[in-house]
């Protein structure tokens, strides 16, 4: 059984002070209580 609902995905990018030619990402996921914006506070 397929389930093909849509979810729309919202993100934010920052981008690196310093260019590298291979900078490392982060993904960072957060649950109820919490927003995009309060993870940012934290790096």
């Amino acid at each position: 059984m397929s389930n093909n609902k849509k979810i729309p995905l919202e993100y934010i990018v920052r981008e690196p002070q310093v260019r590298t030619k291979r900078p490392p990402v982060i993904f960072m996921l957060h649950g109820y209580g919490s927003n995009e914006e309060d993870l940012f506070s934290f790096t």
